[in-house]
């Protein structure tokens, strides 16, 4: 069970960075890192915390940026959904290069099939496939009906499709999937959280 959620705030066009902590073992994973946040890095560092991953929604630039520099300097995987590879080599896919965001390319540690669970400490975490904002876009779901879901949905809407790999009616069937969870809070990639009525 997940004892603490902290957002951050990227300075790369103001997306979300989330650190989730594991009760039992206090260790931590980050979801998401679109730029250094030095706010972030100075919470993990007076709490000593330990950062197991850095579970990754999709592979756009402004949520991706900062991985390789998080697993230099912390030690953690990189997890992205199988679909999401090639985002992390191609600046064309990932958009750094639409963006003028320099971004070099890194290999992910562990990629994830749509059902897969991840464990953060005794934390059990389970990754769905959520197409539509990109092919491979995906949420993470976690014990206290929580779900991270990244750019596929938002407190007041839901993710872009004209970039390259969206899809409208894949991003129509994730949302639907995603609504059957009423009561769940969503902790989105840009903005507020919200719970799902």
């Amino acid at each position: 069970m997940l004892d603490l959620i902290k957002k951050f705030e990227s300075p790369t066009i103001a997306s979300n960075i989330y650190l989730i902590r594991d009760a039992a073992t206090k260790k931590y994973a980050m979801i998401d890192c679109g730029g250094v946040c030095k706010e972030m890095d100075a919470y993990i560092a007076e709490n000593n915390a330990e950062v197991e991953y850095i579970l990754l929604t999709h592979g756009h630039f402004d949520h991706i940026c900062a991985a390789e520099h998080y697993r230099n300097k912390y030690g953690a995987r990189i997890v992205i959904s199988e679909e999401e590879e090639e985002f992390t080599s191609n600046n064309t896919l990932n958009l750094s290069n639409l963006f003028g965001c320099e971004m070099n390319p890194f290999k992910p540690d562990l990629l994830l099939k749509d059902g897969q669970t991840i464990m953060v400490g005794e934390s059990e975490i389970t990754f769905k496939l959520t197409p539509g904002h990109t092919i491979g876009s995906g949420c993470y779901f976690c014990d206290g009906n929580v779900i991270f879901t990244g750019d596929t949905m938002f407190s007041m809407g839901f993710g872009r499709t004209d970039l390259p790999t969206g899809d409208p009616s894949q991003l129509q069937n994730s949302l639907e999937m995603l609504y059957k969870y009423k009561g769940y809070t969503i902790y989105p990639g840009h903005g507020e959280r919200t719970v799902i009525c």
